[in-house]
């Protein structure tokens, strides 16, 4: 069983030394990357945003069925949402977006500043009870 052992121990020092060696005693060789591109790596830069627009219709008058989602009066809502980024060169960047608009669970939020130095927010989220 030890000389198994050894005999393993010794195979696998005899494949790593061939490497340790090309490199030379300082290390590995310093790599040029310089030329190197990543064609799968697309970051977005510039400005970018959707807009959503919707409606939508409740049949009954009922504060159980509103609660939590601002739907308890009878008739038609009109639901929009937006959201939109920026992203510049500078590390620059932005972001906002708002959901549910025209009901009264609405939510808005926007973050922005410079990457890795400040970033500012803001979060407004409405969300009714009823009894």
């Amino acid at each position: 069983m030890k000389t198994s052992n050894q005999l393993l121990l010794l195979g696998m020092l005899s494949a790593l030394s061939p490497a340790a060696v090309a490199d030379g005693p300082a290390g590995p060789a310093a790599v040029d990357t310089s030329q190197w591109k990543c064609e799968s790596c697309k970051f977005a830069q510039g400005l970018s945003g959707s807009v959503d627009v919707g409606a939508g219709s409740v049949s009954d008058k009922s504060a159980k069925f509103g609660d939590y989602t601002g739907l308890n009066k009878k008739g038609g809502y009109a639901i929009g949402g937006a959201s939109s980024s920026y992203r510049g060169k500078d590390a620059d960047y932005w972001r906002f977006n708002a959901s549910n608009l025209g009901l009264d669970s609405r939510s808005v939020d926007a973050e922005g500043g410079q990457q890795g130095k400040y970033k500012l927010l803001f979060n407004y989220d409405e969300l009714p009870h009823y009894v």
